[in-house]
Parts: structure tokens; sequence; C-alpha cells
């Protein structure tokens, strides 16, 4: 009896979470910071609460940040409007920064 998730891919997905804890990928090396202009989008996720955006601008470029009011784990898929939605504006951000430079 076969008893991996849908299509046999749980155990290569489960590998990159084992993955990035072993090589020690959940955090930067510190004074390390990402120059390239970054958005984020908060997502309401009982599993994992979304960082402080203080903490997220110590590392990287925030130039985007949207607290969303629902979505998950999986926000693309549980709350597509909302995500394209960021997508779209967090796009236009980046053109906007990009063209002043």
């Amino acid at each position: 009896m076969n008893l991996s998730v849908l299509t046999d891919t749980f155990e290569t997905s489960a590998w990159f979470y084992a993955g990035a804890e072993a090589e020690g990928a959940k955090q930067m090396a510190p004074a390390t910071r990402v120059h390239v202009p970054t958005g984020f989008s908060a997502w309401v996720d009982r599993r994992n609460a979304p960082p402080p955006r203080s903490y997220v601008e110590k590392g990287y470029n925030v130039v985007f940040w949207r607290e969303q009011p629902r979505g998950g784990h999986f926000q693309p898929m549980e709350a597509t409007d909302l995500f394209v939605d960021a997508l779209r504006d967090w796009g236009a951000v980046v053109d906007s920064v990009w063209l002043a430079q």
C-alpha cells in the first residue's frame, strides 16, 4: 500500500525544510544586507506569525509592506485576490524605485 501524499512529492517538499535547517539557511550572516528592492506580505497564519517589519528591515531593503487580513500558509491559493493585488502593487513600487535610479 502506497502511503505517500498525493503525487509522491511529499518527501522532496519536506527535504527542503530539513536541508535549510541543516545548512543554517534560516538566518543570514551578521551584517549581511540584501539591497534589492524587496516586498513583503504579512499573512495571517496561526502556525507561523510574520516577523515584525523592523526585524525584516534590518536585513532587507523593504520598499513594499502589506499586512493581509486573511490568507495562510499557502496564501496564493487561499487568498488569490489579495496575493495578485499585492504582487501588482509591489511591482508598481519596484518600477518607480528602479526608474528613480
